[in-house]
């Protein structure tokens, strides 16, 4: 994963022999969430158990039909303009913007706080390089530039360097806890925890298959969700931090098998999923929700369409379709009713949520202006 570009999803927009993928997106932006991929115990040598694999009721033919009729949406929306030519990523939390921007050079190198009561901003941090992977909660803020993986306490307290290599991927934040994917070892890329607050660092995994797409990972309530592939199919893996148990949740063996930017939504797990996995092909995927009782998988999106951006709130979703329209609609399984594009009047670059796992925040650049503007709603 070194030598890549940008994605949409805040990482590497394409890899050796792979598809581009190439709407119009921020630099930078990715999707909510940060998720990620691997497995624990599979590797020798790991000192990791191996995981319980789920063996969820029948659904023999991979995916359930839903009758539900979509619930409209129309949250309220606070509009914050920026002087600035490009975003990269845009996390809320209290009264406090954290947003990475394009200062003039042609990179995502600023990190400002916005204050949304005052309107005061303030630099954070300044590099002559991109900066990347941004999320931040009641606690801590985390960001990686010029291969390293910070951590900064949000009340001012000393700055830390969580890894020295650009082996560090696609941070998790809760609580004092992080996580990310670990390419240090090159081939067999594993997940980290840290400890922000005692230093505990621990490998509780290594991976079947590291590609791009399943470079992600949710921590939620205290367990990581990410995703991997093995046995001719994907699997969705949860990381118990409390019990150290891994469990895993294969996908039917349907075309479409291949889950990448997993997300948590009570009980069932919404993820974009390819047909490939070795090339795999942007515009070839199928928005799914995955049942964590029956293993079966409900097709959100209609066959021949692809989204370019996915989160999910308080039994609630957001996805950007691909004509960059932000969408909005319940978490029931339904694509996405409301087009919150339509009111705003314009088409969106990305759209993450905030550590509360309900504020979202969307946005639009131009270049040419410059100015950059943030659209802030509760998901819910």
């Amino acid at each position: 994963m070194t030598g890549l570009e940008r994605g949409p999803f805040g990482g590497p927009a394409r890899r050796e022999g792979a598809v581009t993928y190439s709407p119009r997106v921020s630099r930078i932006a990715l999707v909510f969430l940060v998720i990620t991929i691997g497995i624990a115990g599979l590797w020798a040598g790991t000192g990791c158990s191996g995981p319980t694999t789920a063996r969820p009721g029948i659904a023999a033919a991979g995916s359930e039909v839903t009758t539900v009729v979509p619930r409209a949406m129309q949250p309220k929306v606070r509009t914050v303009k920026l002087p600035y030519r490009a975003y990269g990523m845009a996390r809320v939390v209290g009264d406090a913007l954290y947003v990475s921007v394009d200062s003039g050079t042609g990179l995502i190198d600023t990190l400002l706080r916005y204050d949304l009561t005052t309107g005061a901003s303030r630099s954070l941090f300044t590099v002559p390089a991109d900066i990347a992977w941004v999320t931040v909660n009641d606690r801590w803020l985390l960001w990686e530039s010029e291969k390293k993986l910070y951590a900064e306490p949000t009340d001012g307290g000393a700055r830390q360097v969580l890894a020295t290599t650009r082996e560090a991927y696609a941070p998790a934040l809760e609580g004092d806890l992080a996580a990310w994917v670990d390419y240090e070892k090159g081939s067999e890329p594993g997940i980290v925890t840290l400890n922000l607050k005692t230093g505990e660092k621990r490998q509780i995994a290594r991976t079947h298959v590291a590609e791009y797409y399943n470079n992600f990972m949710q921590i939620r309530d205290g367990k990581l969700l990410w995703t991997d592939i093995y046995n001719g199919t994907g699997h969705y893996v949860v990381y118990d931090t409390s019990t150290a148990k891994t469990q895993d949740y294969p996908m039917p063996v349907t075309r479409f098998r291949y889950p990448g930017y997993a997300l948590w939504s009570g009980e069932a797990i919404y993820s974009i999923n390819f047909d490939r996995y070795d090339e795999w092909d942007w515009t070839k995927q199928l928005l799914g929700r995955y049942s964590l009782a029956t293993g079966a998988v409900t097709p959100v999106s209609k066959s021949g369409e692809y989204v370019n951006a996915l989160v999910v709130g308080d039994n609630a979703i957001a996805i950007i379709d691909s004509e960059q329209r932000l969408l909005v609609g319940a978490a029931d399984g339904t694509y996405p009713a409301s087009d919150l594009s339509a009111t705003l009047g314009v088409r969106v670059d990305s759209v993450q949520v905030s550590s509360d796992g309900v504020t979202a925040v969307a946005g639009r650049s131009v270049p040419e202006k410059p100015e950059t503007t943030l659209f802030i709603f509760q998901l819910r």
